[in-house]
């Protein structure tokens, strides 16, 4: 290992962060940054791509994140030296706003001879003067060189390693999600769009703004983009063209729009810029006045501000993702509510494309052919054509080198985009900006030179991309003649096809539309589309081909329906994959209103998963589980974070035959399934309580069930105004009054008078703060459909208290079985149930307390007390937001000493705690197995950070884990953040199955 020859002040300061500066060449080592003036010979070749991006934005050095998942590693902080004082503060934000613009890093951090300052870069620069701008509004932490040590306890290496500087308290305040450029700039577009559609639309169709509106973006990025150090190749090629004016907007202003247009059209081809006899009327025949608004808009003065939204955002650094997304806005209210669009997070796609097309020097293959059947936008088949032609440079020059990219050719990237990428959409709209979005995608791949400088004639630079991109149903597309030549063609399909449930008469006609090409296998659960289009699609796939599809998740893996579903898809298909991301519902998916201007417009709430499936029948597999957790990174957009907790392995036949597992995997995993599962287990003196009430109590299903809702006409059942009412949270029986305004209503599910005799059980259907609310009425009393009533006459009195005092001694593993098991799917404090929920509550027939072990009591509490309240409290919640303490430690290691010396213990020697190391970010707890007595346990302080204590006694690639297990002789030991989710002691319970799980596959 090489040391940098001579520290300077910038390299010092990073140091100083516990950042390592060591040069390594061993290949693919993973170095915490790297400066760019000093790249290592041997790196991994998406970090070269990184880096070639960060060159742009003219970083000094990057730290990189790395991941033991197909991601490999993502860039998240840009350092910048500024030691030697060269760049003003207007430069620094200059550089803020390239930055922010490109959506690529959350966080920049310069250094200057003086102070660090580290900048939260999802706050926009703001306008100072009438020429200037700041980003002072986005400093996170300023401190002076002396005082570095205040940044390090939040900001270090170590903290960015393990992720959990984001979840800091310091990091709280920042990076939110709705201050993105993805979030800001869109609203923004919108506007402009808006106000083109007042300007020109008289007469003239949204379509046509909307075009014109396609062309002046992709005409801006060209411009902005053909800006070179020494060359601006826009203008150049403007001269030569013999174009009197040089940009876009001075072409509007002296209406010349349809001049450029037609410059730009015979150049690039392709019908990008194409202008109708009709259109080119249009425009000529504007008024002057105009055209100068046209200009203004598209140069974007924002409102109040007059500062150019340019200003405000670098256009040349803009994800082309970000620009697709006009999709959104542009569809009809109606189809958006009928189609189930919802708009797609950049991160999201990127998550899954890393997962889908992974690059390293040995995956190299870029004749993948894919395509996306729901495409809207064309984000994801974007962004899969800018991954082949990452594999392509790889390829390209092998042995460990990437191409140049201002050596890639035109003809190179074209075969990639015609020969491989393919979509299919029903709207007209949706269609068009996903050719526009390949077009920008294929600007910003290939060099400026030969997309400006282009000569052969007998190819266009751009292709129409009438064959790729396909303007039909679905459903058609899979049954017309002019297609059947896509059967069994592609490698993968990849997409987020529309949630929508279907009528009867609209799933019939599907299937009759299919027949006899297509069958679906069994009856589709909820007549739900997406799933519908996640088997149909099976017959576009080559044998071994794969697909990823993002699916309703309670369609699929949480509704009691979809049994017969699942058998077939697990049995037919080689399932082998499922991330979840049901616990992000509310945060995730954004539809178009949730992008709008409007601030009371929401997010889109809905559950979803990614399914991956490879076309291949196969007996006997594992699924893979990964359950999203709703933390700070994945809330805000960052980044999706993963704990080693956070998967789960999943049989093929439990995924058929279990209906909970996978609710039980999103509660903690197979302990709480096993337990579950012995909860509905009949066989075990357990009896259900509806069971109880019909076969034990033998009351009619009339004693047993849901009170009435209230209508607006009288009811004949005169029995009502004889009855008490207990309506929301009154229960309180002694304060229940009369009433007589029930004689003048309608009840829209009249009950039987029987179920409001006394005496009562009244049961709330809903768990508020883990409790079950409940009273015993010994009066009659009426009641609304939020209560299930059990009645009983009155000479069973006895036997309906005593169901009365079992459920009250049992209420805490009744609310563990309902939201582990029911039906229905809520995050909130207060959880909502059915009345089936309470039907199949367990009843013991021997005694009054259902039996659960110490480990089962365990696995409930900690269910009930952490785990669920984190479902909906999310960074919020206890576990993590603080840390362990000593206590909690202690609790750990008994759980896992306890399990431990049932199996191994012998004589004198036992496992036991021998150590616990307190370090900035982690614990590490030593337990040793051997015959000395234990003694009273305290914390060592690390002197030196723990991570290099320990860390490094593995793999250097390990320190990219939270979750560290070190086995010696005769000790284990974990090294795990401090939050208190890692040292819960239902999580003592799973090391403990892990650990025998190592010892039995090394035996």
């Amino acid at each position: 290992m090489e040391l940098f020859e001579e520290l300077d002040l910038f390299t010092l300061a990073i140091e100083k962060l516990d950042f390592s500066i060591a040069k390594d060449d061993s290949e693919f080592f993973q170095y915490d940054i790297i400066f760019l003036n000093n790249i290592p010979n041997h790196i991994h070749p998406k970090i070269s791509f990184y880096l070639e991006f960060a060159e742009s934005l003219e970083a000094d050095a990057v730290y990189f994140r790395y991941y033991d998942d197909n991601r490999y590693c993502i860039p998240q902080v840009y350092f910048y030296d500024n030691t030697d004082n060269i760049r003003s503060k207007e430069q620094i934000a200059e550089i803020h706003k390239k930055v922010y613009s490109s959506c690529q890093v959350p966080a920049i951090c310069v250094i200057d001879d003086k102070k660090i300052s580290l900048y939260d870069e999802r706050i926009p620069v703001k306008k100072i003067s009438k020429s200037k701008i700041s980003n002072q509004g986005a400093i996170l932490k300023e401190v002076k060189q002396k005082d570095i040590h205040t940044l390090k306890s939040f900001f270090s290496a170590q903290s960015l390693n393990s992720g959990l500087f984001w979840e800091s308290k310091e990091a709280s305040a920042h990076f939110h999600n709705n201050r993105s450029a993805y979030e800001v700039l869109l609203k923004e577009l919108i506007k402009i769009r808006t106000e083109l559609n007042n300007l020109v639309s008289n007469n003239i169709s949204n379509d046509f703004c909307d075009d014109l509106l396609f062309k002046c973006i992709l005409a801006k990025y060209l411009e902005e983009n053909a800006k070179e150090e020494k060359i601006n190749f826009a203008e150049e090629f403007y001269k030569n063209e013999g174009l009197q004016y040089l940009t876009l907007k001075e072409n509007i202003e002296n209406k010349n729009l349809h001049n450029l247009f037609e410059c730009l059209e015979n150049h690039f081809n392709g019908n990008v810029f194409f202008l109708s006899e009709n259109e080119k009327n249009i425009l000529n025949n504007l008024e002057d006045d105009k055209f100068y608004q046209i200009a203004a808009l598209l140069d974007g003065k924002i409102e109040n501000q007059q500062l150019s939204i340019w200003e405000i955002y670098s256009f040349k650094h803009i994800p082309i993702e970000l620009i697709s997304n006009f999709y959104e806005e542009f569809i009809n209210e109606d189809e958006k509510k009928n189609s189930g669009t919802v708009y797609t997070p950049s991160f999201l796609v990127n998550f899954l494309i890393d997962e889908c097309l992974p690059i390293n020097f040995t995956t190299t293959d870029y004749n993948i052919k894919l395509i996306d059947v729901s495409c809207g936008s064309g984000i994801f088949i974007s962004s899969a054509f800018k991954r082949l032609v990452q594999r392509y440079r790889i390829a390209k020059k092998g042995k460990g080198v990437i191409l140049d990219k201002k050596k890639i050719k035109l003809n190179d990237v074209k075969q990639i985009l015609i020969q491989n990428i393919f979509g299919v959409d029903k709207n007209k709209t949706a269609v068009k900006l996903t050719k526009f979005s390949l077009q920008l995608a294929l600007c910003q791949v290939v060099p400026n030179n030969e997309l400006w400088n282009w000569t052969d004639d007998k190819v266009q630079v751009f292709e129409d991309l009438n064959q790729n991109i396909s303007n039909e149903d679905f459903f058609d597309f899979l049954v017309k003649e002019q297609y059947t030549n896509y059967y069994n063609y592609f490698d993968w399909i990849i997409g987020n096809p529309p949630f929508t449930s279907l009528s009867s008469k609209e799933y019939k006609a599907y299937s009759e539309k299919l027949s006899p090409k297509f069958e679906f296998s069994v009856k589709i659960p909820d007549n739900q589309l997406a799933l519908m289009f996640l088997e149909a699609s099976n017959l576009l796939l080559k044998e071994k081909g794969n697909l990823c599809f993002i699916q309703k998740s309670t369609s699929l893996l949480y509704n009691k329906n979809s049994k017969e579903f699942k058998e077939s898809l697990f049995n037919n298909l080689h399932v082998y994959q499922i991330i979840d991301f049901t616990l992000l519902k509310n945060y995730l998916f954004k539809s178009s209103k949730g992008i709008s201007v409007s601030k009371n417009k929401k997010p889109t709430s809905v559950e979803t998963c990614a399914v991956f499936y490879s076309k291949d029948k196969v007996e006997d597999y594992d699924i893979l589980h990964i359950v999203s957790r709703l933390l700070k990174s994945t809330k805000d957009g960052l980044f999706f974070e993963f704990d080693y907790y956070d998967f789960h392995e999943v049989t093929k036949n439990e995924a058929i035959l279990s209906e909970n597992i996978w609710r039980c995997n999103l509660l903690g995993g197979n302990r709480l399934n096993q337990l579950i599962k012995k909860l509905f287990d009949t066989s075990i003196g357990y009896t259900t309580l509806q069971n109880y009430i019909s076969n034990i109590l033998q009351l009619e299903n009339d004693r047993f069930a849901v009170g009435f809702q209230i209508a607006s006409q009288k009811d004949p059942a005169d029995f009502i105004t004889e009855k008490r009412i207990l309506l929301g949270k009154n229960f309180n029986t002694k304060k229940t009054k009369y009433t007589n305004f029930l004689a003048s209503q309608k009840f829209h599910r009249p009950r039987k008078p029987v179920l409001y005799d006394s005496p009562l059980i009244n049961i709330k259907t809903a768990i508020e703060k883990n409790k079950i609310a409940m009273v015993f009425q010994e009066i009659d009393t009426a009641f609304n459909e939020t209560i299930v009533g059990i009645s009983a006459p009155k000479e069973k009195t006895k036997e309906l208290k005593r169901i009365y005092d079992i459920i009250n001694q049992n209420s805490r593993t009744h609310i563990l079985q309902t939201i582990s098991s029911s039906a229905m799917f809520y995050l909130g404090s207060t959880t909502p149930f059915q009345k089936q929920d309470i039907d199949n509550w367990i009843i013991p027939l021997d005694s009054d307390k259902i039996i659960l072990s110490k480990d089962e009591k365990i696995i409930r509490d900690d269910v009930l007390d952490y785990i669920y309240p984190s479902w909906y409290e999310g960074e919020k919640a206890k576990i993590n937001k603080d840390n362990a303490d000593l206590e909690n430690l202690l609790d750990y290691s008994e759980v896992f000493t306890n399990q431990y010396n049932l199996v191994y213990q012998r004589n004198e020697f036992s496992q036991k705690l021998n150590k616990i190391i307190e370090g900035d970010y982690y614990y590490a707890l030593k337990f040793s197995f051997d015959d000395k007595h234990e003694k009273l346990i305290t914390p060592i302080k690390s002197e030196e950070n723990l991570e290099h204590i320990l860390i490094n006694q593995v793999s250097h690639s390990k320190r990219i884990n939270r979750i560290i297990k070190i086995y010696g002789n005769n000790s284990i030991i974990f090294i795990k953040p401090k939050n208190l989710r890692y040292w819960l002691k239902s999580i003592a319970l799973r090391d403990i199955d892990d650990v025998f799980n190592d010892v039995l596959s090394n035996n």
